[in-house]
């Protein structure tokens, strides 16, 4: 039996099918949508794909954005390193919306005005001030006005993107918080960049800003001798809110590097995001207060962590504390099906049966009201504790 997975943008909405030949229908697993956003700044319309976090449309969170440059090219390989290292067991780092501009003049948006003269190679250069203040005025009111945001920003890309975000990161570092920039082609114009990063970067800075900027053994001669030149400015800075680190990726080009280089930006940018143990709900708001106070906006526990801590006491005999535990989940997330169902696990075990059927009925309600791929298995566990209490009654009777 064939099975075969395609990629396609159809109606607004990024989708995979699923399709297998014996099988006439498909099913499609979204992951995201698109929209058109006409600029004024740069006159003209731009498509952008939008991938949404699993479990978005069935939450009340919000969350930090990545804006992708060569959004056509990198937002499905991003998306999966961010899906990983973000899925519960794993836990790496947040939940992301990413933003994937894509290209109408690529040359033109990513690589600043030359002052040495026009490049040859790219004679419709320059644009990338118009295009940043389009990022700026234009997309970012959009996006945090359709979709619900952190206020955290990322800006990533590779080669010209790589120019584009460190440029960015060099004359605008408020503009964004993080910087990823893959194989950076730091030699335009010259190495102007560089030049302007030896001047601009003597001044301090006070707000906490992260950056992450990879090469690999692909990259040309003269794009590694300028990003390694960069990298020498950074080093011979004072420390301050900065914090940057730089990778080699061996044995990838320079067009396969940035499926490796996503993926370690994301695990330098949240390095202490995850949390190897914890015992108790103090030691998890700590943790959380203290993420909050270093990417500078207040940071919810996610409901799987929370989840897990339940679960943690539960199956260790403490099962009031767990009860206690999941009640925070059901406080911080009252329209997700997982936190009745797990709150009612812990009634059920705790011998509250009545209480444990309460909870059953919320979770199955909720899942088969969300479409959720675990509604089933939330309306089994009512079904389970409907018989328990039926046979508790039943022994009742047959006592008296």
């Amino acid at each position: 039996m064939k099975t075969f997975l395609a990629f396609i943008l159809s109606a607004n909405t990024i989708c995979f099918f699923n399709s297998t030949a014996a099988q006439p229908a498909n099913r499609k697993i979204n992951v995201g949508e698109s929209f058109t956003i006409h600029s004024n700044i740069l006159n003209e319309d731009r498509t952008v794909l939008v991938y949404l976090p699993e479990g978005y449309s069935e939450s009340n969170e919000s969350y930090p954005v990545l804006y992708l440059t060569d959004g056509e090219t990198h937002l499905i390989h991003t998306g999966g390193d961010v899906s990983f290292l973000s899925s519960p067991g794993i836990d790496y780092m947040p939940k992301l919306i990413i933003v994937g501009i894509t290209n109408t003049n690529r040359a033109r948006d990513l690589t600043p005005a030359p002052l040495h003269g026009t490049d040859s190679q790219f004679p419709d250069g320059g644009g990338a001030d118009k295009f940043l203040s389009f990022i700026i005025s234009e997309l970012k009111p959009a996006v945090n006005s359709n979709y619900r945001t952190s206020p955290f920003e990322i800006l990533a890309g590779t080669s010209l993107g790589g120019l584009f975000t460190i440029n960015t990161f060099i004359n605008n570092p408020k503009a964004f918080n993080a910087f990823f920039a893959i194989s950076p082609a730091l030699w335009w114009d010259k190495k102007e960049v560089v030049t302007k990063a030896d001047l601009l970067l003597q001044k301090p800075i006070t707000k906490n800003e992260f950056l992450y900027f990879t090469l690999c053994s692909g990259d040309s001669k003269e794009l590694q001798e300028s990003t390694q030149q960069f990298q020498a400015i950074l080093k011979k800075r004072n420390q301050d809110s900065l914090r940057w680190q730089t990778k080699f990726i061996d044995d990838e080009t320079h067009n396969s590097s940035p499926l490796l280089g996503y993926y370690a930006a994301c695990k330098f940018l949240y390095a202490k995001w995850h949390l190897d143990s914890v015992n108790n709900l103090t030691d998890l708001e700590h943790h959380y207060i203290s993420l909050s106070n270093q990417y500078g906006y207040k940071i919810n526990i996610p409901e799987n962590e929370i989840n897990g801590l339940g679960y943690q006491l539960l199956f260790s005999g403490k099962a009031d504390d767990a009860i206690f535990v999941f009640k925070k989940n059901v406080d911080n997330f009252p329209a997700d099906p997982n936190v009745y169902d797990s709150m009612g696990d812990a009634y059920k075990i705790a011998g509250k049966l009545d209480l444990a059927k309460m909870n059953y009925e919320k979770g199955c309600e909720l899942g088969k009201k969300q479409n959720s791929t675990n509604a089933s298995s939330y309306c089994n566990n009512l079904n389970e504790v409907r018989k328990l209490i039926n046979n508790k009654s039943q022994s009742a009777i047959k006592k008296f």
